[in-house]
């Protein structure tokens, strides 16, 4: 639409609609982690304003800020958005309670394995 409309404010349209553009990308991690009470939060925004992007250019040759809207943050040395959004979603009082209590229940060659991962 923002490519032949051409709508005088396209980035009026993203404002209230982001989270009906982004409802994919927040489906699909909500499946990856088996986690439904995950929610939107901006690295989720990012990642649909680059999907939208990419299909523009693929279309106009031309990038969102030529249509008046903000460009999404790329950053090719980053890792995965998603890896942040999976660290900051753990309890982590509930996984040092589950460690504490399983630990004791392992083998001698999972103690080991457990050892070197944690001390490396």
């Amino acid at each position: 639409m923002g490519v032949f409309c051409q709508p005088s404010e396209p980035q009026s349209l993203w404002e209230p609609f982001r989270n009906d553009f982004c409802e994919d990308i927040l489906l699909t991690e909500r499946t990856r982690l088996n986690d439904l009470q995950f929610t939107f939060f901006d690295e989720i925004f990012n990642r649909s304003l680059i999907e939208i992007e990419d299909k523009v250019v693929c279309l106009s040759e031309k990038y969102l800020t030529e249509y008046g809207m903000n460009s999404p943050v790329r950053n090719e040395n980053a890792s995965d958005p998603f890896e942040f959004s999976i660290s900051r979603s753990y309890d982590n009082n509930r996984l040092q309670e589950f460690v504490e209590i399983n630990l004791p229940k392992l083998v001698n060659d999972q103690k080991y394995a457990f050892n070197v991962i944690t001390e490396s």
